[in-house]
């Protein structure tokens, strides 16, 4: 599943892909559905991070700073949840 998200394909068509190669019935399709749309959303905010982070580096932040930021982000949308 990661594999098809990683090359750029939509949601919609992942999940398509997904049904297809692996024989999922319709039952559990809205369970692949929200699976699918987690791990986008992981790869999604992993990605802003790594942003976040070398955006941090070219303005001359520290490492140590960044790492604490992002830290700190991660465990205040952890005790949101």
């Amino acid at each position: 599943m990661t594999e098809w998200r990683t090359t750029g394909t939509s949601i919609p068509y992942t999940i398509d892909a997904v049904v297809a190669f692996w024989g999922v019935c319709n039952d559990d399709i809205p369970m692949l559905t929200l699976g699918v749309l987690l791990v986008a959303t992981r790869q999604t905010m992993a990605f802003n991070w790594l942003e976040a982070i070398q955006c941090g580096l070219q303005q001359g932040h520290s490492v140590e700073a960044l790492f604490r930021a992002i830290l700190e982000a991660m465990i205040l949308t952890a005790d949101h949840c």
